[in-house]
């Protein structure tokens, strides 16, 4: 029987960024879903019916502490990932999350290891990350 892929929620109004990771993601065998804002991610979540095992957002987008908190309600066992450029503030309302990325994303292959380790540690599993390397070498150079 194969294994149940992790289902990751990725928010970010930069979309450059959300697809990207999305590759990454979807190179070591998880299913990434893309939305630019919350209520796109409503939308999606609502239209898809899936459960996520993932939300990966940016802290300061306008209620994205309320949207995660929410999630986490309703799905139990859900874990979050903050994403957070070096030079933004965090909102009045800091919201509960697992770990942090940094933004902007590096395109290399040590950052890309980095990123698949944080977020295999946060899910409690392990990620296909040989896989990715040699399924995105030279994608994004």
């Amino acid at each position: 029987m194969p294994l149940k892929r992790s289902t990751i929620l990725i928010i970010d109004s930069d979309l450059g960024s959300v697809f990207w990771l999305g590759q990454v993601l979807d190179a070591a065998g998880c299913e990434a879903l893309p939305a630019k804002n919350v209520p796109d991610a409503k939308s999606l979540l609502a239209e898809l019916k899936v459960m996520v095992d993932l939300l990966i957002v940016r802290s300061s987008m306008p209620g994205a502490a309320a949207f995660a908190e929410s999630l986490c309600r309703s799905q139990g066992s859900l874990k979050t990932i903050g994403l957070r450029a070096d030079d933004e503030e965090l909102p009045a309302v800091k919201p509960q999350m697992d770990a942090w990325l940094h933004t902007p994303f590096v395109n290399d292959e040590t950052a890309r290891f980095h990123y698949l380790g944080l977020i295999s540690r946060v899910l409690g599993k392990g990620l296909m990350l040989s896989a990715v390397l040699l399924a995105t070498a030279g994608d994004f150079r």
